[in-house]
């Protein structure tokens, strides 16, 4: 890495962590296996809470099964036969906090990279996009 990129990172790295993110705390499974994803939450956006978490699942998982959770309404959106996004909307959860919301679901029979697009919407109506990645590992 040359200074240039060292000391733009440096600079960047402190904006971007004012900015919550969510990730999965398990990055890696092997496919066609039952899973359950925890999308981790660290609080919310800027000082504003967390009041809304939208899940998009990729093609090829199937069986999705969300965990409710105290204080969050939860909403299933369906394409044909599988589950295509799961949204928890309420909370509130502040930026001083963090959660954990859960999905069981069947992975995909491939190999490599499987992207969770996420939106996290906060109260003063700040729209966070990520997109946590689970990487499909062999069967053995």
């Amino acid at each position: 890495m040359n200074i240039t990129r060292l000391l733009l990172a440096l600079f960047l790295l402190p904006a971007l962590s004012a900015r919550s993110a969510v990730t999965l705390e398990q990055t890696q499974a092997r496919s066609g296996t039952e899973f359950k994803a925890t999308f981790r939450v660290a609080g919310g956006c800027h000082g504003a809470p967390t009041v809304r978490l939208r899940v998009q699942l990729p093609e090829g998982v199937s069986q999705a099964r969300p965990q409710p959770k105290p204080g969050w309404k939860m909403e299933v959106s369906r394409l044909k036969d599988r589950v295509e996004a799961v949204t928890w909307t309420g909370g509130p959860l502040a930026e001083e906090h963090f959660d954990e919301f859960q999905l069981m679901m069947v992975l995909p029979r491939r190999l490599g990279a499987v992207r969770f697009p996420v939106e996290q919407e906060c109260a003063k109506g700040e729209v966070v996009a990520s997109e946590p990645t689970l990487t499909l590992t062999p069967q053995q």
